[in-house]
């Protein structure tokens, strides 16, 4: 996955995750060899979401059980979407 499909991906994950929970912000992306860290801030609780670069492997980490479930799915539906266009 190119940098480039990833941007996609956080695009229509923002459209739809605005409708679900209102604030949704991107505070930071970390690009390592084989992740992309996306840091972002949804209805003031602060989520971590890794993303493996070569297979679908998502991971959420965020005070909140249910908005971790909620948003790995999320992520994991756009992450599919995009990549096997």
């Amino acid at each position: 996955m190119s940098s480039r499909q990833l941007f996609e991906i956080i695009k229509r994950f923002i459209s739809s995750a605005r409708y679900r929970y209102g604030d949704v912000f991107v505070e930071k992306i970390s690009i390592r060899k084989s992740k992309y860290i996306v840091y972002m801030r949804i209805m003031n609780n602060r989520v971590k979401v890794i993303v493996n670069k070569r297979r679908v492997n998502v991971r959420v980490y965020c005070g909140l059980k249910g908005l971790e479930i909620a948003v790995r799915r999320m992520f994991t539906r756009e992450y599919v979407k995009v990549v096997k266009r």
